[in-house]
């Protein structure tokens, strides 16, 4: 395991060496906060609420989607995209340490910097518009759950480059259905109810809009449960195929001479 820390160790120095990319990473981190929270607030003359949200709840909701989000996100895709056309991957596979361990890590180091980088703005957030939550046991147990999902399918999506030559269209895809699914366009229940049973059965709401619902108390411990029993499973399958495509994806690489 010491091996796969040096890894993380030495990413996130080579992130940190390159100061131009934190500064896009904290730009980014900006952006990502003040374009909802300027919708939102522009139309604060608005009383009331809205599916149960108020306008507190809507600002929270979308301050949370910038913490969980880039908690959970990964684009290891691009990664192994990029060394299975470089061949970058082949020295990879003669070292000794699993490949598959050396891209996890490597981009966990790329995280590590940029969750640093955002956090001192979410503090200044949360501390300006004096938003108060409460972060259960429970509500941790689904951001890890969140995180090892989206790894899970970035990683399946990385496997496609190795029997076509660009994701760019499936991986946008998925991103759109993301967007649309996750919660991150407006909260699941702004949408009408036969959307929002469709969605707790996909894996969408589950690396994104389930932990916040946790933490916002807006499901009871039943809905707590099946939803953990749903995000459990398609975590078992997203494994499983991932599982069989890497080493079926690796097979095909070697037999072509990489």
């Amino acid at each position: 395991m010491r091996k796969y820390w040096i890894i993380v160790r030495q990413s996130f120095i080579n992130q940190l060496a390159y100061g131009s990319g934190s500064l896009v990473w904290f730009g980014v981190a900006l952006l990502e906060l003040i374009i909802p929270m300027t919708i939102w607030l522009t139309a604060s003359s608005v009383s009331g609420t809205f599916s149960g949200y108020t306008k507190s709840d809507i600002l929270t909701y979308y301050i949370l989607i910038g913490i969980i989000g880039n908690l959970s996100f990964w684009w290891t895709h691009f990664d192994i995209e990029g060394m299975v056309r470089s061949g970058e991957l082949s020295s990879l596979l003669i070292k000794p340490y699993s490949a598959l361990g050396h891209i996890i890590f490597t981009q966990f180091g790329d995280k590590t910097l940029s969750i640093l980088i955002r956090l001192p703005i979410f503090v200044l957030v949360f501390s300006y518009f004096h938003i108060s939550l409460h972060i259960s046991f429970v509500a941790i147990l689904a951001i890890i759950l969140a995180i090892l999902m989206y790894l899970l399918i970035s990683l399946l999506f990385g496997t496609l480059s190795f029997w076509i030559t660009d994701t760019g269209g499936f991986v946008g895809l998925f991103y759109f259905s993301a967007y649309l699914f996750s919660g991150e366009l407006a909260p699941l229940a702004f949408y009408p109810p036969w959307f929002t049973a469709l969605t707790s059965y996909l894996p969408y709401r589950y690396i994104l809009s389930f932990p916040i619902e946790i933490i916002m108390d807006n499901v009871n411990s039943t809905q707590i449960f099946i939803g953990f029993l749903i995000g459990l499973g398609w975590l078992a399958i997203l494994y499983s195929v991932l599982k069989v495509t890497w080493k079926k994806s690796l097979r095909e690489y070697q037999a072509y001479g990489n």
